[in-house]
């Protein structure tokens, strides 16, 4: 599974060779916190709002405001956030992101067996059930609609426990 790190950096490529700096598609009007994603053979850097993280996901959270953070680093000038997702599959994280942003528009309404399965994947690893609950509905339909025999989409999510029986 992968997991997303978060590391501070006085340059937002320092450190990281060959990244795009923000790109649109990672790139939120409100962003504060920059993130690294590995998007069509390319580490990118965009910009996210750690106010939207926060209330998405206890997992990102913990990133931007480490509890483990010392309390003499908490008095010190903030440095910028960094989160690195290049582990993460980048279209699944585009999806959660924009959710997070109130996005709404760029959202799919529809995901083939295997988007879907990502988007748990990540849904799991961030633990942000609620954040991906509206659309849930579309999604699972989608995936019945694409297999009518065969419930094999809607068992793996479920097994994964990602979203219980009867949100499916």
């Amino acid at each position: 599974m992968s997991t997303s790190t978060l590391t501070d950096q006085g340059s937002p490529t320092r450190g990281v060779p060959d990244i795009t700096p923000h790109d649109s598609l990672f790139n939120f009007k409100t962003g504060d916190v920059q993130i690294i994603v590995a998007y069509e053979g390319k580490r990118l850097l965009g910009v996210v709002s750690s106010n939207a993280l926060i209330l998405a996901s206890p997992v990102w959270n913990k990133f931007i405001n480490p509890p483990w953070e010392d309390v003499l680093e908490s008095t010190m000038p903030p440095k910028q956030k960094t989160i690195d997702c290049t582990e993460d599959n980048a279209n699944s994280l585009l999806v959660l992101l924009n959710i997070a942003h109130m996005k709404f528009n760029s959202v799919p309404t529809l995901l083939s067996y295997q988007e879907l399965f990502n988007v748990a994947v990540l849904v799991d690893q961030y633990q942000c059930v609620e954040l991906v609950t509206p659309w849930l509905v579309f999604w699972i339909c989608n995936e019945v609609g694409q297999s009518q025999k065969n419930r094999t989409g809607r068992m793996v999510v479920h097994c994964l426990g990602v979203w219980p029986r009867e949100g499916i």
